[in-house]
């Protein structure tokens, strides 16, 4: 995961880098977001900006359970750890939107877990200004998405497409 970096210095210096875009107020025009703005608030949550190929490789890493060819990279207890619940969150969209599709969301050491559609879920995103991401995989299936999304009113989109190409590997109906 060459391309993945853990600062705001190593963001400013990389030269293959994502580029920001917002909306004006009360206009359809885009505009640029000043690089300066990235990460600098974001390092204690993680900072973590990478790619779609590094992402990928996470992805395998995580449904071959922490191995890289032979070699076990991340132990397995450390895996199961990342999915241990520390903090329950409410049904709020089965509640007030009669979304029942995802459900008994939690989230642990660094993944959040839930129920979507019946299958074990495991999903975390990122939210920098003008770029939105997530990473979302199905343990037990060993399907895995990752979603990228530029613009800050697009947010929600990274969503709906995992969720969305989850359903169509699965052979399920749209949401």
């Amino acid at each position: 995961m060459g391309s993945t970096i853990f600062s705001h210095a190593a963001f400013l210096a990389s030269e293959d880098r994502g580029v920001p875009y917002g909306e004006q107020r009360d206009s359809d025009e885009l505009m640029r977001l000043p690089d300066e703005d990235q990460l600098s608030g974001a390092t204690a949550a993680g900072g973590m900006v990478s790619n779609l190929e590094d992402m990928a490789i996470w992805l395998r890493v995580l449904m071959i359970d922490g191995r890289v060819g032979e070699q076990q990279l991340v132990p397995q207890q450390v895996l199961n750890e990342t999915l241990s619940p520390a903090v329950a969150l409410p049904n709020s969209l089965s509640m007030t939107r009669g979304w029942h599709e995802i459900l008994n969301a939690t989230y642990g050491m660094g993944r959040h877990t839930a129920v979507y559609r019946g299958r074990l879920l495991t999903y975390h995103g990122g939210l920098l200004d003008g770029v939105t991401s997530q990473v979302m995989l199905l343990p037990q299936e060993r399907i895995g998405v990752v979603t990228f999304v530029v613009g800050d009113s697009f947010g929600t989109l990274r969503d709906t497409i995992a969720y969305r190409a989850i359903e169509l590997v699965l052979g399920l109906d749209p949401t």
